[in-house]
């Protein structure tokens, strides 16, 4: 009875660990890496650990050209139906464009 109950405190501990492991490669502290391109002027970026994708600092938000087309492709027909009731601007020389889920989209 005793080999019983120490296999199963066994089993316990490691699957404690294995949650404990996953969590803190998933969600703490973030599920990025960070990292400072060298140049004349430094860019900071975010990898994804588990998509491998990109973000960089533009107008001061993260943004993913990536990810921008993926939101472009999927949601299309959306973004089609907020361009209807897009505004126009006053300079006839710019676009007009809407903001969907956190990116700029020209409506020509």
């Amino acid at each position: 009875m005793s080999s019983l109950s120490s296999t199963v405190r066994r089993c316990g501990i490691i699957a404690l660990v294995v949650v404990l492991c996953a969590f803190w490669y998933l969600v703490w502290p973030t599920p990025y890496r960070y990292f400072v391109i060298p140049s004349e002027h430094p860019q900071l970026i975010r990898v994804g650990r588990l998509s491998g994708r990109i973000w960089h600092i533009r107008g001061g938000q993260w943004y993913s050209s990536a990810e921008r087309d993926e939101i472009a492709t999927e949601d299309s027909e959306e973004i089609k139906r907020l361009c209807k009731d897009a505004p126009y601007p006053s300079d006839p020389n710019l676009e007009r464009q809407i903001e969907f889920k956190g990116y700029s989209f020209s409506c020509k």
